[in-house]
């Protein structure tokens, strides 16, 4: 179907938003070590990396705690979602070293990788049996899966050959 002006416009925004992010994301990372290749060592990066991190959950944090204040959090809610909330913590500490040290826009370009580890990791869950995590799908889908996936491939390879 056609995307509606409306829907367009909130596309636009949302687009606007996730590229300022990872512009202020670099800004930030430099902002409290002093911005790599400027002399800070890997430990400095790691350290400018976990800070930025660290500075941005509190702000949201802050934003968020009016809500969390009417609807405090169950203890098993908590627990149950513990460990994905911690590897979204690190996937955002290596987030925020990627864009320190390459910069947003080869960062993404470099993410966009994750295509091919998810097909990989899909093709093992599939076959292995874990069905409730990822569903047997047919021939055509895996064909079409894996020709994205090369595509995607290819392109960052052009990207990084045209630098």
């Amino acid at each position: 179907g056609r995307i509606s002006l409306r829907a367009f416009g909130w596309l636009v925004l949302a687009l606007t938003g996730y590229s300022l992010s990872d512009l202020a994301v670099k800004e930030l990372v430099d902002a409290v070590g002093g911005g790599w290749p400027g002399g800070m060592t890997p430990g400095g990066m790691a350290r400018a990396a976990l800070t930025g991190v660290a500075l941005n959950n509190i702000f949201l944090g802050l934003l968020a705690l009016p809500v969390a204040v009417k609807a405090p959090p169950r203890r098993d809610l908590l627990m149950a979602s513990a460990p994905f909330a911690l590897c979204w913590m690190g996937a955002m500490l290596f987030l925020f070293a990627c864009f320190g040290l390459l910069g947003p826009v080869v960062g993404n370009v470099v993410q966009s990788s994750r295509g091919l580890m998810s097909i990989l990791i899909s093709l093992a869950l599939a076959h292995y049996g874990y069905v409730h995590l990822e569903s047997r799908v047919s021939g055509a889908v895996w064909r079409r899966r894996t020709m994205a996936a090369l595509l995607m491939a290819g392109a960052i390879v052009l990207y990084s050959l045209s630098r």
